[in-house]
């Protein structure tokens, strides 16, 4: 785990929770830009320009996994409004989630759905980082926590490889992107995400993306020492490079999470639990307290208190909501979030 010195924490478990569940039950996201919740997320220093020196500073939420998904290429977490703001050098960063061979969990603390990330084990894009080209990539890394007896834990590692270049170059950069991208689509259907990633290549071809020594040598990469005090650029002295030995996945991959089996008395005590905490106030969600599930031709249907099939909550006003499900236990599990916007936690 890198850089534990430079974690930030400006919250509390509980009231950070309190703010991201309301969110996730109104429906909104960072990028709808609620006050409340960017006021709990530091600010980090992302990168140096090896160009002009001038620093790179992004808001990263690292207390949870909860909102972070697929990267952009131009953000690592991505999911504010308002401009990044860099030098004119600036031309992409790449992200790296390590899991550290931990499984984020279904919870109303970590990941709640499906999740995709780039890799485990960082790399660089050999083909803009030539010998006869200007561009340089520096690489930075932080802890990301998850929430354990109300206590923000450091438990993954994020990585961060950021490029520069003049900007008179950056217009062939993405001309290379573009070729690479093409290349694949031919053959591959490419949908690698915004920048390219070894995920097609033979593993043979693939060695040289997570070469990083190599890179290092050519004066191409650098990188800001963990836990240094003053966060300067390296690039010298290859036998102290903090990033060679990382191990983990090295191509996209998912974070899939199986449902728990929970019954019908489970549900009904955490809606209480929640409605006793103030956990959720979302007028367009219907709030029940007890249902039932009806079987039919071996599939399982909701029905609420007055034997009605569950309804939802629209802004254009109340929609039925007819849905069949293969067990029980899968319809247990859809109800409760259909009622409270969360997904299912053990307690």
């Amino acid at each position: 785990m890198f850089n534990l010195k430079h974690l930030s924490v400006l919250t509390t478990p509980r009231q950070y929770l309190k703010i991201v569940h309301q969110m996730y039950s109104d429906n909104d996201s960072p990028v709808d830009g609620n006050p409340d919740y960017w006021q709990m997320i530091p600010t980090y220093l992302i990168s140096r320009c090896p160009i002009c020196d001038h620093p790179y500073y992004e808001q990263l939420d690292t207390n949870s996994l909860f909102w972070w998904n697929e990267p952009d290429g131009q953000n690592v977490f991505g999911m504010k409004k308002e401009k990044t703001l860099r030098c004119e050098h600036f031309f992409l960063v790449q992200r790296f989630i390590n899991l550290h061979g931990m499984s984020p969990e279904l919870s109303d603390s970590e990941v709640l759905n499906r999740r995709r990330y780039n890799a485990e084990v960082p790399h660089i894009i050999p083909f803009i980082l030539t010998p006869d080209s200007n561009c340089q990539a520096v690489m930075h890394s932080l802890p990301i926590c998850r929430i354990v007896e109300n206590r923000f834990v450091p438990s993954y590692t994020l990585y961060m490889v950021t490029y520069f270049d003049y900007p008179e170059n950056h217009r062939s950069l993405k001309r290379q992107f573009s070729n690479f991208h093409n290349k694949f689509e031919l053959e591959h259907d490419f949908s690698g995400g915004k920048y390219p990633t070894p995920q097609y290549l033979h593993m043979r071809e693939a060695e040289i993306w997570f070469d990083l020594e190599y890179y290092i040598e050519d004066k191409k990469l650098l990188w800001i020492e963990p836990d240094s005090s003053d966060l300067a650029l390296h690039d010298d002295q290859l036998g102290s490079f903090p990033y060679g030995d990382i191990e983990g996945r090295r191509l996209p991959y998912s974070v899939t999470l199986p449902p728990y089996p929970i019954n019908r008395e489970q549900v009904n005590a955490q809606l209480r639990y929640l409605a006793q905490n103030d956990c959720r106030d979302n007028p367009h969600r219907v709030r029940l307290d007890t249902f039932s599930i009806k079987a039919e031709d071996g599939k399982y249907c909701l029905l609420n208190q007055d034997n009605q099939w569950v309804v939802r909550r629209t802004e254009q006003g109340q929609q039925n909501y007819f849905q069949q499900f293969d067990n029980e236990d899968e319809a247990c599990h859809h109800l409760f979030h259909l009622v409270t916007g969360y997904k299912w936690t053990p307690w």
